[in-house]
């Protein structure tokens, strides 16, 4: 890849990003999974393989409306710092350990969402009986 494309996907990730995450910061979630979405695309992008990219939309469409169901606003400052470390690694050329970060937060996420409910809990919509 070259310098000038490399460069120009990481401001088209940045763009992103921060749309993102000046959203989310605000607790506005439906407008924040615009940029969470594009950036995921921005990323795909950059690894330009299609059965992957089919896979993660897939993924990725289901996660987020789990998450909106999800009473998440307390983990907004995770999703802000997660998604800003990775950028900034990114920018300085670190991109094994973006890669990591990225990997660490959502493991994080997984384990925090874990915590916060029963066992025995269900995320989604209550059955009427």
């Amino acid at each position: 890849m070259e310098v000038d494309e490399h460069a120009g996907r990481l401001d088209a990730l940045a763009d992103t990003v921060t749309r993102f995450t000046q959203e989310v910061g605000q607790h506005h979630f439906e407008e924040s999974r615009t940029g969470l979405i594009d950036a995921v695309r921005v990323l795909l992008a950059a690894a330009d393989n299609d059965e992957l990219t089919a896979m993660a939309e897939q993924v990725m469409l289901r996660s987020l409306r789990r998450i909106t169901l999800y009473p998440s606003g307390h983990l907004v400052p995770l999703w802000v710092e997660g998604w800003q470390d990775m950028l900034h690694l990114l920018r300085e050329g670190a991109d094994a350990e973006a890669v990591a970060r990225l990997r660490a937060f959502f493991t994080e996420l997984t384990t925090r969402m874990r915590e916060d409910r029963p066992l025995d809990a269900t995320v989604g919509p209550t059955s009427q009986q």
